[in-house]
């Protein structure tokens, strides 16, 4: 009994020891538990992430994306993403963190670049200034989205909260460059000239899906800066030179690969002026609404004028156009549309000049009294694209878009455009309904004050 007591003596000091230590450990486990359930979102995530930088350092073996840690941030969804974001902006992330963080917000939001776009970018900076132009896009319009305008849409924030296509694929021009475009039943079809004179203009067909169908030539070797589908009449009607203007049958486009005019005016140009010649005149855009054609002059420094007629059918088929009036549009229009909006007419220009210049589309109120839509004092919403965008062209709820960079002769141009791009016109006249607002908020205030 002696020897057993003896025994106890030494045996109780250290069962004492063990179970201090395990109490001591179990506490200090519940601390460091405790602590780490206070760590924010974010700092759980600054820690994860240097982590796995280090761990990727040390090791070339190592898989970060299988580690616990990158789980964990992933886990997070949504939130992830936007706390990463704000680490970007606050300059947060170094190269090697921020390139884990790029593939995190990826892998979250289930868009690759590299898979969809080819494209492999690691620097964050650069990822969210592309990643935020895709958030404006709707989903299911991404796939249509085409790298070359993907990598400008940062820049062009309106181009990006519109566009909702750009995969029509312009057809192989050679030394031809591509002016205008219209939309008919079943085809787009763009004019397109030589810039060195030695072989005549040419109307490249496209399916609505923009396959090539056939390269129609016409009879002139004209700059032929537009095309417009006259659906009342099957024409399409395409300036020449000296401010006259020719109409085509749309059924022969069908037929023949060489087509003559049905139909020749040669005065409707008068005063148009040709900014290269002011001695000659040139018609640079037009468009057709209902049984309206308007016709246009452009200058790179002074205003333009357009010319509206009214597009009357004699009994004998013979076509006639009737003067009606004429309006100043601003420097450096290229293309021209009307679309009516929410009972109401406007106007919408294209304007671009030069291939490092920005373009812009400007959108006005279309009322049959304004002699000036250049004036300072007319309302407008201005849209800026790309450089070197050429004729516009509106198909229902859709504004197509065509850029003449795609030409070779332009092959410097830092912003190229290879294809005819989409843009949403409800989108679009959003900007309208936003102004429309801000106008309203400043009359009520004027109306409070006195």
């Amino acid at each position: 009994m002696k020897k057993v007591i003896k025994s106890l003596i030494y045996v109780i000091p250290i069962l004492s020891l063990i179970i201090i230590f395990n109490m001591n450990n179990f506490s200090l486990s519940k601390i460091i538990n405790q602590t780490e359930k206070n760590l924010s979102t974010k700092e759980i995530i600054i820690n994860n992430l240097q982590e796995l930088k280090n761990k990727n350092k040390e090791d070339f073996e190592y898989d970060y994306r299988k580690d616990k840690k990158y789980k964990e941030i992933i886990n997070f969804g949504e939130e992830a993403i936007s706390i990463i974001q704000d680490l970007n902006k606050n300059k947060e992330l170094d190269e090697s963190t921020g390139h884990i963080a790029v593939e995190i917000v990826q892998e979250i939001s289930n868009y690759n670049l590299k898979e969809e776009y080819d494209l492999e970018i690691n620097n964050p900076e650069q990822f969210f200034k592309i990643w935020n132009s895709i958030k404006n896009i709707d989903e299911q319009n991404r796939k249509n989205i085409t790298k070359d305008v993907l990598i400008l849409l940062d820049k062009y924030p309106n181009m990006a909260t519109t566009i909702y296509k750009s995969n029509i694929k312009m057809p192989e021009l050679e030394q031809m460059i591509p002016q205008g475009l219209t939309i008919t039943q079943k085809n787009i079809i763009i004019t397109a000239y030589d810039k060195t004179g030695e072989t005549n203009s040419k109307c490249y067909i496209l399916n609505k899906k923009g396959l090539l169908e056939k390269i129609v030539t016409l009879d002139t070797n004209s700059h032929v800066g537009a095309i417009a589908y006259d659906k009342i009449n099957n024409l399409l009607w395409i300036p020449v030179d000296d401010g006259h203007l020719n109409a085509y049958d749309l059924n022969e486009f069908n037929t023949k690969n060489e087509v003559k005019y049905k139909y020749s005016f040669e005065d409707v140009g008068d005063h148009l002026k040709n900014y290269e010649n002011k001695l000659k005149n040139l018609i640079a855009y037009l468009c057709i609404k209902d049984n309206k054609l308007f016709i246009g002059s452009f200058d790179d420094k002074e205003k333009g004028l357009v010319k509206e007629y009214e597009i009357i059918k004699e009994k004998n088929n013979e076509i006639t156009l009737n003067y009606l009036k004429e309006f100043k549009v601003p420097p450096q229009v290229q293309g021209i549309e009307l679309y009516e909006y929410k009972d109401e007419s406007y106007l919408i220009l294209s304007c671009s000049y030069g291939r490092f210049n920005s373009s812009y589309i400007h959108i006005y109120k279309y009322k049959e009294d304004t002699p000036d839509y250049g004036s300072s004092l007319i309302q407008k919403v201005t849209l800026k694209m790309p450089p070197m965008l050429e004729q516009i062209t509106k198909e229902k709820k859709s504004l197509y878009i065509l850029f003449e960079s795609n030409a070779k002769e332009y092959s410097n141009c830092i912003e190229k455009i290879e294809y005819i791009c989409v843009l949403d016109l409800d989108k679009i006249f959003a900007y309208w309904d936003e102004l429309e607002k801000e106008n309203q908020i400043k009359n009520n205030k004027k109306e409070v004050m006195q």
